[in-house]
């Protein structure tokens, strides 16, 4: 069965090589069934980026063009960036083209694409900033724990524990989520214009951390967890009390603002 689905598609590919074409003249042609015909058509010769569409309703094969190679490794490369189809705007400025040539150029060169929609973006946005936030490269918790800290204490907007997750994968025996931190790093290594500016400083037992995302070469709403100025700052009070806590697993309670 396989086989014949393998061939059936060969045999249509080869017909459209010939020029464009109906699904019902290819059946009639080729004398596949007509629903062969419509699943090579819409799903697994598009899939593979080899036939498109055309204006009055006939499938035609897609030729190779040096523009079209680059218009489709750029969108593939932004789509992995983004989490989602890119919008012509955000492909501008990599391709160096107007967003309404860009637009066009993704409909003619990328048969898949369409342009995202609200609800989409929302999605991606929020998947992107947990991304990039489980990937931040933070000071070591090793080295807080080897200077004897116990315990701390963070002060500022803290959502899913990201910050904590940052320092508990340093601390042996404490679950950390190691799979979605490496996938994290591997997106930071391989897009490493989306990574931050972090910088960080201590003054005795406080440890002052600012993440400054203004950097971002795309547009992303921060949600609540940035102020207006595009930074992200926290405020660590470090621990030595002799508590019987296990390195830095035990989180007391976050505060909008530190009392010194």
């Amino acid at each position: 069965m396989a086989r014949k689905r393998i061939e059936a598609t060969k045999e249509i590919l080869d017909r459209l090589k010939s020029g464009p074409a109906f699904p019902k003249q290819i059946s009639d042609e080729l004398r596949i069934p007509l629903s062969t015909v419509y699943y090579n058509l819409r799903k697994t010769l598009p899939k593979l980026g080899l036939i498109k569409q055309l204006d009055d309703g006939k499938y035609a094969i897609i030729e190779f063009s040096p523009e079209g190679e680059k218009v489709k490794e750029a969108h593939d490369r932004m789509k992995r960036k983004l989490f989602r189809s890119p919008k012509p705007e955000e492909m501008a400025y990599v391709l160096g083209e107007p967003p309404a040539k860009v637009r066009d150029l993704l409909y003619h060169h990328v048969p898949s694409y369409s342009e995202p929609t609200t609800e989409e973006i929302k999605r991606s946005n929020k998947k992107l900033w947990i991304v990039l936030n489980t990937g931040l490269d933070l000071p070591d918790g090793n080295a807080l724990i080897r200077d004897g800290i116990k315990q701390i204490k963070i002060y500022g907007e803290v959502e899913e524990d990201i910050l904590i997750a940052n320092y508990r994968r340093h601390t042996k025996g404490v679950y950390f989520d190691r799979v979605r931190f490496n996938r994290s790093r591997s997106y930071l290594r391989e897009f490493t214009d989306m990574a931050p500016k972090i910088s960080t400083e201590r003054k005795d037992d406080w440890l002052f951390i600012t993440i400054d995302w203004r950097g971002l070469p795309i547009s992303l709403p921060l949600l609540s967890r940035s102020n207006p100025n595009g930074h992200t700052e926290y405020i660590i009070k470090l621990i030595k009390d002799e508590q019987e806590i296990a390195g830095l697993d035990q989180i007391l309670d976050y505060e909008k603002e530190p009392t010194f």
